[in-house]
């Protein structure tokens, strides 16, 4: 794990951008997504993460990266729903 964080660190100063590159393991932690790795592996295969086009990657020494500019499009690009139950109410409650 900390030989993979080290080369990331080295393959962002090579780029010399500041798009950082986020491994799948990152990826998931980044967008506090419930998945496994193995889903996101499946994704990139079919071009599909559950009901979305799956976000880009690219890959850097024969491993899958991400980049962050491009996973915060991605995320950005999905519907947002509500996190509450207050939208059934249509703020109307009732006492």
């Amino acid at each position: 794990m900390l030989l993979s964080l080290l080369l990331n660190m080295f393959l962002n100063m090579l780029l010399k951008r500041e798009d950082l590159l986020l491994s799948p393991e990152e990826l998931i932690i980044y967008l506090r997504l419930d998945i496994a790795n193995s889903t996101l592996s499946a994704s990139r295969t079919s071009g599909m993460l559950g009901d979305h086009i799956a976000p880009s990657f690219v890959y850097v020494c024969q491993k899958p990266y991400y980049h962050k500019s491009e996973a915060d499009k991605w995320l950005a690009g999905l519907e947002s729903y509500p996190a509450s139950s207050d939208h059934k109410s249509n703020g109307s409650i009732k006492a």
